[in-house]
């Protein structure tokens, strides 16, 4: 059996990255996934058949994998994010004949305390999500950019000069994400008389690292519109002129390949995974230095630019959606894990 792990159990870019892999891949999973929550619900609903197991406890999950393992009932076993590092290299040194693999996501999980110097076993493949993430792994990594299931078409393309700029913030609002540069971006706007043409609509949660003096501030723009999460995405981008990331750390950024799908001209820190996108696909034009005391002055400057040529930047995205689906293939990143998994053999 082939076992695949989802160690957050929510519903954010990493688990919809699983699920597009279990709609390509050839392979047959048991599930486990953390909590009967977003992640387990969506899996329930689009795979009828698919076996799938919900776990509290880490120890007591790996304990049964363990035993399974023991038990000759597993070939591989694949760990959709590298927060259970630790347990999957333990199992690697008495199991062998299994395979494993790890997928390193987040910055967070390439710290040496989560995964050893070396590795001494050579059933352990490691991917990280893009060169960015690649390089601050301490032990050797495969690089495999996360997929983007591309299916919308010219038909959602609006290229008509808005009169009020909707900028659309989507995700977890968090210090990590760039909550300080939003909150300047917006008392900027805000001192240059612009709040009456340029608008922010914000589509997540707000997190715990987030003070309520922060949380106050925000809420306080009248010119800023908190949405909450939003699982319909069409819903989101029929609501949005352009899409806004503030992080400057981030691993990849499928929200990036998500704004090119829906034809939403993206702007963003030109560094991590988000740079990495900007440079393959020649989008990086609205993308600003990071690191700068300029930077969100950079920012404003890019949404003042973006409003006065909107349709030659809608058109500039759409024309890169091909390259896009080229280098961001689901089939080609199912079959690449696959082919990975399937170099173990029966223990």
């Amino acid at each position: 059996m082939n076992i695949l792990i989802s160690p957050s159990g929510k519903l954010y870019g990493s688990e919809q990255v699983l699920i597009d892999y279990l709609y390509y891949t050839r392979l047959k999973f048991s599930v486990f996934v953390s909590g009967n929550g977003l992640l387990y619900n969506e899996l329930k609903r689009k795979f009828e058949k698919l076996d799938i197991s919900v776990f509290e406890n880490v120890r007591s999950l790996y304990f049964r994998i363990f035993f399974l393992c023991l038990t000759k009932k597993v070939t591989a076993v694949y760990v959709n994010e590298a927060g259970h590092s630790k347990y999957i290299f333990l199992l690697a040194r008495f199991f062998k004949k299994v395979k494993f693999v790890i997928h390193v996501r987040l910055i967070e999980d390439t710290s040496l305390g989560r995964s050893p110097r070396s590795i001494r076993t050579n059933n352990i493949t490691v991917f990280s999500v893009s060169r960015f993430i690649s390089a601050k792994i301490p032990v050797k990594n495969t690089q495999l950019y996360d997929p983007y299931p591309f299916e919308k078409d010219e038909t959602l393309i609006r290229t008509r000069r808005p009169e009020v700029l909707v900028v659309g913030i989507i995700g977890r609002l968090s210090v990590s994400k760039g909550i300080d540069t939003i909150i300047q971006l917006l008392e900027l706007v805000s001192i240059n008389n612009l709040t009456d043409k340029i608008n922010f609509q914000f589509y997540g949660d707000i997190t715990d690292d987030v003070d309520s003096f922060r949380s106050s501030k925000l809420k306080a723009f009248g010119n800023a519109g908190l949405n909450g999460f939003e699982s319909e995405k069409e819903k989101i981008y029929n609501s949005i002129d352009c899409v806004l990331h503030a992080s400057p750390v981030e691993p990849l950024g499928r929200i990036f390949l998500e704004a090119i799908d829906f034809n939403k001209p993206f702007i963003g820190i030109d560094n991590g995974g988000i740079g990495e996108i900007g440079s393959l696909l020649n989008l990086d034009t609205l993308l600003v230095d990071p690191g700068q005391d300029s930077t969100t002055q950079e920012l404003l400057e890019k949404l003042i630019l973006l409003h006065g040529s909107y349709d030659t930047f809608v058109n500039m995205v759409f024309s890169k959606k091909d390259l896009a689906k080229e280098i961001f293939s689901t089939e080609k990143y199912a079959a690449k894990i696959d082919s990975f998994l399937n170099q173990g053999s029966d223990n």
